[in-house]
This record gives C-alpha cells, structure tokens and sequence, in this order.
C-alpha cells in the first residue's frame, strides 16, 4: 500500500476489492521491524446499507415473500429480483420498525431462502 493508500484506509471508508465495494469497520495497527502494517476487518456495503437503513411502519396480518421485500427495500437504494416466486402468503406478527438488515434475515429465516448478491 502506498502512502496516499495508507492515509485512506480509515475507519468507515470504502474500499473496492474484485470489483466490489467494502466499507472498512475495523483497523488494526502494528509495525513490523521498520515495515508499517494495517490490517482491516471489512463489509461489504450491503450489509452496511441495510443496517443503516431503517422501515419505518408496523405490519400485522397475511404478507406475501415479494410484498415482505418490498417493504423492506423500499427504505433503501437496493434493489431485488425473486428468482423462484412460488411461495404462498405467511401470518406477519409485528414487522416492526427495525433496521433492514434485521428485518431482511427475518424475511429470508421464515420463508427459508437465501440471498445471492450480483452486480
């Protein structure tokens, strides 16, 4: 890393590895003989978009996957597609004004899917 690298890599920064982007969470400083070392515990800028991000209105009553969603990432700039839409309305209890990210872990736990991440 380079002198001007050096400087940028602070907490909070984002990063681009492989064409994606990481937000840098934690820095870790130490020197090796006369060699300066960081070492950085990264996310990448979903997970930090969706737990900064948060839905603001309660829901009770019948929800489909799609509509669950939705709702969620109609409080953020991201965007989704449901590859296999075959999945049939579920009780909601309390979907509730928590961050995204909580909400979306939630979604994916009750219909037992998961999630894969493309550009």
């Amino acid at each position: 890393m380079n002198d001007h690298a050096w400087e940028l890599a602070q907490n909070e920064s984002v990063i681009t590895f492989n064409n994606e982007e990481y937000v840098i969470k934690l820095i870790n400083r130490k020197g090796v003989e006369s060699t300066k070392v960081k070492s950085l515990d990264v996310g990448h800028t979903f997970f930090n978009t969706m737990i900064n991000s948060m839905q603001h209105n309660i829901h009770n009553g019948s929800m489909t996957f799609n509509a669950s969603l939705q709702k969620m990432f109609d409080a953020t700039p991201k965007n989704f597609n449901i590859v296999d839409n075959s999945f049939l309305a579920q009780c909601v209890k309390n979907f509730r004004r928590e961050n995204c990210l909580s909400l979306f872990q939630k979604v994916l736990e009750r219909n037992g899917t998961e999630f894969k991440s493309e550009r």
